[in-house]
């Protein structure tokens, strides 16, 4: 049995096929309790499912098969990876640190990883080894924090895309419009408030989310569905629903007679790829972001040779913790098989009078059935050469010599 990692993210896959893998926060549910005992952490960076004990080859088909379309078993060996054990929780570390996001140490993705956690408690599909694993990823992260200054010099995929923007600006005062009003949106929103004096335009399909996020960004909420009378008035827009459809299509900008940066923060991509064709409008997607953000990595990377180190030491200390925790649940069961022989025994002795003789009888009939099954399974070994485990016998039961083949 051993904690195992399947996924594909930023690094190995791109956009078209990570989109493909995509959860969307009410498809999780029932995933978690198909798979049995995981967690499924899905971003726009990543998807990764985490279990314990469970066939790797049977996790990637399962994942390839609920795509929509499916996608063939090959794409996914191409493009994704497999991580077992001190790997696999070192993986958990790093990502739940910072340390393998598209931005180097951007803090969003504890929250992220948290979120996934919680959600596979809530369904009862975390047992004793994943909840261990995530519980200790949760302490590292945070003395990772404290420890090192992999947080230094903030940046997120939201303030990178208004960075970005910034840059761009053909216009001194542009109008932006922001689609999308959850976590992603809200940060998007905040920092965009830097780029224009208007009044912010926040469409969401849910109007109650995108008022209260206008009236904490001086902005406007508009509802999705009218989305297209907006859409013509804006310079730039930055879009980062959960949608599993996109929101924007070619015919929407057909008629867009101004330049225009629209920037896809979203994983299914909001906005039709096709839309780079309109000739003033720049589209920038996810993965393009890659080289403003790789800017300021230099600003991060001893702390994080500093972060690699001390999860390379939590990692191996936690892999002992787990092995001693399989200890304790041997000791405890031998424990539990004990009391009941004892028991049994002690049932059948029940009654009779306490004298020398029924003491020894007791005791001989507890002792031939404590000895029972190790007899047995110890003769087979022998019968079959299997010297490690007499020696390992040996040695739990403390008794002194060798053994000799």
């Amino acid at each position: 049995m051993n904690i195992v990692v399947v996924g594909l993210n930023h690094k190995t896959a791109p956009i078209e096929l990570r989109e493909k893998f995509a959860f969307l926060s009410d498809e999780i549910g029932q995933s978690l309790i198909a798979l049995g005992e995981a967690v499924i952490l899905s971003t726009c960076n990543r998807v990764e499912i985490y279990t314990y004990g469970a066939s790797e080859d049977a996790i990637k088909q399962w994942l390839c098969g609920r795509s929509d379309p499916a996608v063939a078993l090959d794409d996914f060996v191409q493009h994704g990876y497999v991580l077992q054990g001190i790997e696999a929780v070192e993986h958990l570390m790093q990502v739940a640190c910072g340390l393998d996001s598209l931005v180097l140490g951007e803090p969003e993705i504890l929250g992220q990883v948290k979120a996934a956690f919680s959600q596979a408690c809530y369904h009862k599909t975390v047992g004793p080894h994943l909840s261990r694993l995530f519980r200790k990823t949760f302490q590292v992260a945070k003395q990772i924090r404290t420890s090192t200054k992999i947080g230094a010099c903030p940046v997120s995929v939201a303030s990178t895309a208004v960075k970005f923007a910034k840059e761009w600006a053909v216009i001194s005062n542009p109008r932006v419009l922001i689609i999308g009003s959850g976590e992603v949106g809200g940060l998007v929103a905040k920092h965009a408030q830097a780029l224009t004096s208007h009044p912010l335009m926040i469409v969401s399909r849910n109007l109650e989310n995108a008022q209260r996020l206008a009236h904490e960004v001086r902005g406007i909420a508009i509802d999705l569905q009218h989305l297209s009378e907006y859409l013509l008035q804006a310079d730039i827009v930055i879009s980062s629903t959960s949608s599993k459809t996109q929101v924007i299509h070619f015919e929407m900008i057909a008629d867009v007679s101004h330049e225009m940066l629209m920037m896809d923060l979203a994983v299914p991509r909001d906005i039709a790829p096709e839309v780079k064709k309109h000739s003033n409008i720049t589209l920038c997607q996810l993965d393009e972001l890659k080289e403003t953000i790789q800017q300021h990595v230099h600003m991060r990377a001893h702390a994080a040779m500093q972060a690699e180190k001390l999860i390379e030491e939590y990692a191996r200390e936690f892999m002992l913790s787990l092995r001693s925790l399989t200890s304790d649940e041997i000791i405890k069961q031998y424990r539990a098989n004990m009391e009941w022989h004892c028991d049994q025994a002690l049932e059948k002795f029940s009654g009779q009078a306490l004298t020398q003789e029924s003491l020894r009888e007791f005791s001989q009939q507890l002792l031939n059935k404590i000895m029972h099954l190790p007899s047995v399974q110890l003769r087979q070994a022998s019968v079959e050469g299997r010297h490690d485990l007499l020696k390992s016998a040996s040695e739990i039961f403390g008794i002194q010599g060798s053994i000799k083949p």
